[in-house]
């Protein structure tokens, strides 16, 4: 037998159909009258039979009528799952307690079920901010939960739960605690809502709303979900308060004076992009109206009308036309993650509007193709007052504290002629000789952040070509 045995954690909050946990109980029973305590078997409602590892070998007859009982039950294929004699006999008694000496529950299955999805929830989540995390991915094979959680920027924690316990918290935060959601839960659906959460106030933690951002997907075998934590007291930065670069605060102060164009602030996955759009949306006077559209919205921008726009393209893409008839001085997008809102976005910058937006993007050079890679014409992209600039930025961890670096290059003539012929490395050295510093160089600028780095290589991408790298 070369399966691995699941953990007791991961079938912590299994649901037994009360039939088959009678008949599981009296193999039990028997087994153990017989002397042979290494047989153990039962199975739960999410369809999972769990056995021994010597099951198959001396109780393939209890082994096969267990299943036909489920699959009976539920209508649907049996996943098979091993683990140790003792856990499973102790998860029987556990049921056996919860279901009382004359087979009735103590409580409703429903509300006792509920109760503990939610504290399924609550715990997971009050783990997450103790962390620190961004995100929190949980992965569902037929067998575990496999749960990590993003902390500045990079995935830790990777840790087996209870499949069935977590499977039940997810589906009860969607039914109950989500405006958003309209549909039957199903694994096999590919859906995004919002949670509205309350944890409770603890020894060390104030009592507070999270919000969540959730998206599920279907994956080979099983399904995904991620949660992006939004905590509601979340407010904007300032620039400084970002400890960002001064040459890199002047460039924006610079860039936010134009009357229309687009500004993009680009990085990767966790590394801060939506906390500095608020911060330069926050440079902005009262004079200027600005309307930001989100998916969803995580941070509270003071004189900012701030919209939660579904996470379809097509809705991003409507609301930025939409935004347009309401005579707005700024709009600003969240993320632009497709070519419908690509596309809004430019059309938005080309009539006499100034839009703020993020991208995934490695640098600034690298942005311009990410543009034109969803299908924006470098000709549109260089024409005068359209790009008006782009800001990098990449979170690096030294001794328990995040530093930002971050670059920055203007669309000056220069830069249109070289884009004009994509002449990538050529505008990158001529930066370069201006005296411009690439992300990669200010990193090699700060010798005690690198060396107190453990993976600089992965920590970094980046690198420099040409007069950069001297």
């Amino acid at each position: 037998m070369t399966e691995a045995l699941v953990e007791s954690s991961e079938l912590q909050g299994c649901i037994i159909p009360p039939s088959i946990l009678s008949y599981c109980l009296e193999l039990s029973e028997r087994w153990r009258g017989n002397a042979q305590p290494e047989l153990a078997l039962l199975a739960t409602e999410a369809g999972m039979l769990v056995c021994s590892p010597a099951v198959p070998h001396q109780a393939q007859l209890e082994m096969n009528n267990v299943k036909q009982m489920l699959q009976e039950r539920l209508q649907k294929p049996v996943v098979t799952a091993y683990a140790s004699a003792a856990n499973i006999r102790s998860l029987l008694d556990e049921a056996e307690r919860q279901h009382g000496t004359d087979g009735q529950l103590h409580q409703s299955a429903g509300t006792m079920n509920v109760t503990r999805a939610q504290q399924t929830l609550t715990d997971l989540v009050s783990e997450a901010l103790a962390m620190q995390a961004s995100d929190i991915h949980l992965r569902f094979t037929p067998v575990r939960a496999v749960v990590n959680f993003r902390v500045k920027g990079r995935l830790v924690g990777a840790r087996y739960r209870s499949r069935e316990a977590m499977v039940e918290s997810i589906a009860a935060a969607l039914n109950t605690y989500s405006n958003d959601y309209r549909e039957v839960f199903n694994e096999d659906s590919c859906d995004s809502a919002s949670i509205d959460l309350e944890l409770p106030a603890t020894a060390t933690h104030e009592a507070q709303r999270v919000r969540l951002r959730l998206q599920k997907s279907p994956i080979n075998h099983g399904f995904a979900v991620t949660l992006r934590l939004l905590p509601e007291q979340q407010r904007a930065l300032s620039l400084s308060e970002l400890n960002m670069p001064g040459d890199v605060q002047a460039g924006i102060h610079e860039l936010i004076k134009h009357q229309h164009g687009l500004i993009l602030i680009v990085g990767a996955t966790g590394h801060g992009k939506t906390t500095t759009l608020a911060a330069v949306n926050q440079l902005f006077g009262q004079d200027r109206k600005i309307i930001s559209l989100e998916d969803p919205i995580e941070i509270v921008q003071r004189g900012v009308e701030q919209r939660w726009v579904d996470g379809q393209s097509e809705c991003f893409s409507d609301h930025i036309k939409i935004a347009l008839r309401e005579d707005p001085d700024v709009i600003s997008i969240s993320e632009i993650r497709d070519a419908q809102t690509a596309q809004a976005a430019l059309m938005a910058a080309l009539t006499g509007h100034l839009v703020t937006a993020t991208l995934h993007a490695h640098d600034c050079i690298g942005a311009i193709q990410r543009l034109t890679n969803l299908g924006l014409r470098m000709s549109e992209l260089i024409a005068s007052g359209v790009l008006q600039g782009i800001v990098a930025q990449h979170l690096i961890h030294a001794k328990q504290q995040p530093m930002l670096i971050a670059e920055y290059v203007l669309m000056d003539h220069p830069a249109r002629r070289f884009l004009r012929r994509e002449d990538y490395s050529g505008w990158r050295d001529h930066l370069c000789l201006q005296g411009w510093q690439s992300m990669a160089a200010r990193w090699r600028a700060q010798p005690s952040v690198r060396g107190s780095l453990s993976e600089p290589a992965q920590v970094y991408q980046y690198k420099a070509e040409g007069p950069c790298a001297r």
